[in-house]
Order: C-alpha cells, then structure tokens, then sequence
C-alpha cells in the first residue's frame, strides 16, 4: 500500500472590515484545511464573528495560480451564527503562498442577506506530514 502525504493547514481567525459601522472587526478563532486534490480543499472551524456571535463553519475551497506564489481562490462557505442561522456565501481570495506562512486577502464584495460586504485578511500557517 502506497504511502501518502497529507497536507493540512492552520487556519487563524479574521481581521476584517465592513462596508457598514458597528461590526466587530477582530475575529478570533482556529480552524484547518485539508487539500483535497489540485487547486481544491476543504476547511472548517471556528471563530467569534462580526455580530460577536461564535460561529462554525465549513467551506469548499477552489484555488488558481496567478504568478509566482500568488493564488486566486473562490469558497463556497456555509457559516452559522448569523441572520439566518447558517449563512451561506461565496468569498473571493487573493492568497501568498510563502515557504512558513500564507496570508490571505478574503472579500465578499456584495451583500448577503443582512451581512453587508466585507474584507477580510487571514493568516495560514502549512503543515506537512
């Protein structure tokens, strides 16, 4: 049986930035993703969100190089704690991907339902089994 490395990595929580006042902008949490192919992972975990709610999630996650060791990304996110109970909603990613860190430019450039639009950066940390 052949054997296979398995490549996680350490998701931080979120600072993030909203097109609207009054939503908390320091994200703590942990998460992890799992590569789950070329250019695909999935990822979960969780952190307090922007309405100071706790919230878990789960995404699927598509990624492309742009040039050098900079990515273009696309999730699909499903989140829960907010209005409605579990959101869902796409993000768009622009991804650095360094030997020891990757930190990540996350957007959601529309409204969601009543969560307005917003920037996120989070920090990635490979680990290679």
């Amino acid at each position: 049986m052949p054997c296979h490395a398995v490549d996680l990595t350490l998701l931080s929580g979120f600072m993030s930035s909203h097109t609207q006042c009054c939503y908390r902008q320091e994200n703590p949490g942990v998460g992890v993703r799992i590569d789950s192919g070329d250019y695909a992972q999935w990822a979960a975990g969780t952190y307090i969100n922007s309405l100071d709610h706790q919230s878990l999630y789960v995404a699927r996650e598509w990624t492309w190089a742009i040039a050098g060791p900079v990515d273009a990304g696309i999730l699909g996110v499903g989140a829960t704690g907010y209005r409605p109970p579990v959101m869902v909603a796409p993000l768009f990613e622009l991804t650095a991907k360094l030997p020891w860190v990757e930190p990540a430019l996350l957007v959601q450039p529309f409204k969601v339902r009543a969560a307005p639009a917003v920037f996120a950066l989070q920090l990635r940390v490979p680990l290679h089994w």
